[in-house]
């Protein structure tokens, strides 16, 4: 365990053979990136989830389109517009 590179790094606090991120030489630093790295993934994960919502709500609607014109045209015949 003593010839493992993490056990070596930083002096910083070892957790189960790892340092722990953040910390070095018992004081905690501040990561501000990180934070606004996580603001940012949610947002965007929050885009991704009205963009499927979006895909959906529209093949749904071009669907039902589909099926309205299908019926319209067996029951009156086809039209021409």
């Amino acid at each position: 365990m003593e010839g493992c590179p993490s056990f070596r790094s930083c002096g910083g606090e070892i957790v189960s053979g790892k340092v722990q991120r953040g910390q070095r030489d018992g004081v905690e630093l501040k990561s501000w990136g990180s934070e606004a790295k996580a603001k940012r993934l949610k947002r965007n994960a929050g885009y991704r989830v009205y963009s499927v919502e979006t895909k959906v709500k529209s093949c749904f609607r071009k669907g039902v389109r589909w099926v309205k014109t299908r019926c319209f045209n067996l029951i009156f015949g086809p039209t021409k517009y």
